[in-house]
This record gives structure tokens, C-alpha cells and sequence, in this order.
């Protein structure tokens, strides 16, 4: 299932109070030398039934670039690094949809027949479930949250309306760190710059050198972070260092 499985009527219903002290209460059982977004994720992992969490900032528009990638653990931040990487994925859809992506199976043929090569790659690291939430609050989306299970099977009511409280929570914190703090500058260890120009600039430089245009550049440098098993960024900053030179 790619589509949100709860009513408006139900998503209003479980922005509650109530809801929002459940998940307040596992925010404030994190360890506060943690980062911001990694505290968040963390709760999200317990108020969602969780074995990762993932957390990419990047605007929709980016599309499929993604941004700078957080998470629980590693396993959160590779596995969203893996879509954007490849360019599909619910954590993809969710930040070009703005709307929650639910999937209880990577492996049915639903899923393989949406994302050809994400559905495999991330079954293939044992993460079975995927539910992924653009981190939006009113006309503003700076990201996506996705939570992985290692089992499959669809989320609960529960789960759903708890990813959505933190998700517009961890939203409003990310925004209002912005705010205070400013664009890019790094707070506890992290940089919420919206923009990551380091793709695009390292895109532009592969376009000029070949004579092409700047998607197919991009796209070339997708293609080549996935054989190299590095994520864009990587060879993002392979290229701007000269370190890699793209070839026709």
C-alpha cells in the first residue's frame, strides 16, 4: 500500500493533546548531548514500533538528490541514503507527494513493480516495512521521516497518527532552529541548511565538462554512486575535489 491508509478525519482526530504528551514524554527520555534530529528519531522509533528511523532535509524540489541524511542509527540514514541514491523509493515519493507513503512489504508486487531497484536493495539489508512522512507543517516541507521495520506487515492506527505527530513536530523544531540560529549553521553537531548545493554544483561542473545538460548530469551521477557503492554526496565531493572525473 502506497497511499495513506487513515482519513483526514482521523489524521486531525490524532493530532491530539494526548498524543502529543505520549511522544513529548519519549523526547524527553533521550539523551539531550544527542543532536536534535537523532533525539527525535529515537522517540519516533518508540512511538512508531520501529527497528530504525531515517531522516533526510531536503526541499521537495530537490527531488531526487535528497539532502543530508539522519537517523536512529546508521541503518536509517543508509537506507534512506539508498533511495535517494537510486531515485525511487517511498521516502522519494513522500517528499515529491506530500503525502505519507505506508508499505507492510518491500517484496510484494506492488512494491517491486513502484520501485524495481529500492524494493530489493532494502530487502536485501532485511528492512521489510517502510513508512515514510514529509516533514511539513502548513504550506512548508523541508524533508521526509521514514520508520523500518525488519518485519513485514501495515502499520497500526497508532503508529500512523504517532508518525505523523512527530513528524510535524520535528518539523516546527527544525524551522524554528533555522530561525534562531540560521540557515546551514551547525547546532550540536548538525547543519539544517535546506539546500544542499553540493550535488548541484558538482553537477554543473560534470555538465560543463561534457556538453550535456544538467539532469543527464545528475543522473550520471546516480548511476555512478550506485555501482560505486557511494552515496551522491560522495561523489558529489569526489568531483568538486577533482578526485573523479566523469567521462562520456
Amino acid at each position: 500500500m502506497r497511499k495513506p491508509i487513515f482519513g483526514q478525519t482521523d489524521a486531525q482526530h490524532n493530532l491530539s493533546d494526548d498524543r502529543r504528551r505520549d511522544v513529548a514524554k519519549f523526547l524527553s527520555e533521550q539523551d539531550l548531548s544527542r543532536p536534535l534530529v537523532e533525539r527525535f528519531a529515537l522517540a519516533a522509533r518508540g512511538v512508531m514500533g520501529a527497528d530504525h528511523v531515517g531522516v533526510t532535509i531536503g526541499f521537495p524540489g530537490q527531488g531526487m538528490r535528497g539532502g543530508s541524511s539522519f537517523g536512529s542509527e546508521v541503518e536509517g540514514m543508509r537506507a534512506d541514503e539508498a533511495q535517494f541514491d537510486l531515485g525511487e523509493g517511498p521516502s522519494v515519493d513522500a517528499l515529491a507527494s506530500f503525502v505519507p507513503i505506508v508499505v507492510g512489504d518491500m517484496l510484494s508486487a506492488d512494491s517491486l513493480r513502484r520501485w524495481p531497484l529500492a524494493a530489493p536493495a532494502l530487502a536485501s539489508i532485511g528492512l521489510k516495512g517502510v513508512f515514510s512522512f514529509p516533514l511539513r507543517v502548513g504550506g512548508a516541507q523541508i524533508g521526509v521521516m521514514s520508520a523500518y521495520r525488519r518485519h513485514q506487515g501495515d502499520i497500526s492506527p497508532s503508529h500512523y497518527a504517532n508518525g505523523l505527530v512527530v513528524s510535524t513536530l520535528l518539523t516546527t523544531a527544525i524551522l524554528e532552529r533555522e530561525a534562531t540560529q540560521g540557515a546551514g549553521e551547525s547546532v550540536d553537531g548538525e547543519s539544517f541548511a535546506l539546500t544542499d548545493g553540493r550535488v548541484h554544483f558538482a553537477a554543473g561542473m560534470v555538465a560543463e565538462q561534457l556538453d550535456i545538460p544538467v539532469v543527464e548530469a545528475l543522473i550520471r551521477l546516480r548511476g555512478h554512486a550506485f555501482v560505486s557503492g557511494l552515496s551522491i554526496r560522495e561523489v558529489a565531493e569526489q568531483v568538486i575535489s577533482h578526485a573523479l572525473e566523469m567521462e562520456k
